[in-house]
């Protein structure tokens, strides 16, 4: 579906999701996919309807157990299905997913159903947790799903936090690189390394998820000094350390590797080298959040704000 189409008012109805379900919700994870996102299968939606992320955490730690629904049009043909639970000692509320095919008004429907249905007054949040399609990058790609962050800001949903989201594929050539000096130190989970190259403030550093269907995720990448980039590529830390994570990856079989930063800033050091080592910027992969409703104001006769029925005027007020 497109942004332009839509549901008809009361032409729609929304029920449980059931496992005959399965396979179109499934069609609509995948239709949502960014190159270096996992194409969902019968164990990714398992995790995606439970509430948990890839390495097996809940999406949203001290959440309750999520509901999902599904939207069906007026054919009876799956239309969405949106994902939400209760986080109650921070009592707001949670869309952890939802998907539309990118149709506007199915998923504003979606958002005022979850709402609906576990409180509007409370405060909510808008893909918070890390997808259980991987990699680990919490947030909406707003620029590859305007029709969800246009549902969203209609709901009164706003930006709260994001990362910027990179790409690049990986051939077998990568293995036969110098490797350089370096230092890996394996991470437990999720599986892969943490990797340095240099010391002291000249160094670099990063984190490397282990590949997963054939994609490698890097994240935490810090240069140390700021990468001035004057180094050739033996003496520049930042350089051998993307040389190093890349060779890596492809020693692990990867066709592919994504990386998240803090900015989209071509200046930024860490941009540049991305951008430098072909990577593609992608999307900006952004959190939204929903303020609590303000209580409505309570006026009263002794403060003065409301005149009394018989059209005199609260004591102490002329």
């Amino acid at each position: 579906m497109q942004e332009s189409g839509g549901l008809s008012a009361g032409a729609c109805t929304i029920r449980p999701y059931h496992r005959r379900h399965r396979d179109q919700v499934l069609e609509l994870l995948r239709a949502d996919c960014l190159p270096g996102q996992f194409p969902p299968g019968t164990g990714t939606l398992a995790d995606a309807l439970a509430g948990r992320c890839l390495d097996g955490h809940p999406q949203i730690h001290g959440a309750d157990r999520p509901v999902t629904d599904v939207l069906f049009d007026a054919r009876g043909h799956v239309a969405g299905a949106v994902c939400y639970a209760l986080q109650p000692r921070q009592r707001a509320g949670h869309v952890l997913w939802a998907h539309a095919g990118e149709d506007f008004a199915a998923m504003a429907v979606l958002v005022s159903w979850a709402r609906s249905r576990l409180g509007t007054g409370r405060p909510w949040y808008a893909f918070a947790g890390f997808p259980a399609a991987g990699p680990a990058v919490a947030g909406l790609p707003c620029a590859f799903r305007p029709a969800t962050a246009k549902a969203l800001h209609a709901a009164g949903f706003t930006p709260l936090t994001g990362q910027h989201y990179w790409h690049r594929d990986i051939g077998p050539h990568l293995v036969d690189q110098e490797p350089g000096t370096h230092d890996a130190d394996p991470v437990p989970r999720p599986a892969g390394w943490s990797l340095r190259t240099g010391d002291g403030p000249a160094g670099a550093e990063a984190l490397m998820d282990a590949p997963r269907q054939g994609i490698a995720h890097l994240h935490g990448l810090t240069l140390h000094g700021g990468g001035n980039g004057l180094h050739t590529l033996h003496e520049d830390p930042g350089r051998r350390l993307i040389a190093r994570c890349l060779r890596q990856a492809a020693l692990c079989a990867a066709t592919g590797m994504t990386a998240v930063t803090d900015t989209a800033d071509p200046d930024d050091p860490v941009c540049r080298l991305l951008d430098e080592y072909g990577f593609t910027l992608l999307d900006a992969f952004t959190v939204h959040h929903r303020p609590a409703a303000k209580p409505p104001a309570r006026f009263g006769r002794a403060h003065g704000a409301l005149p009394d029925p018989a059209g005199q005027h609260a004591p102490g007020h002329p």
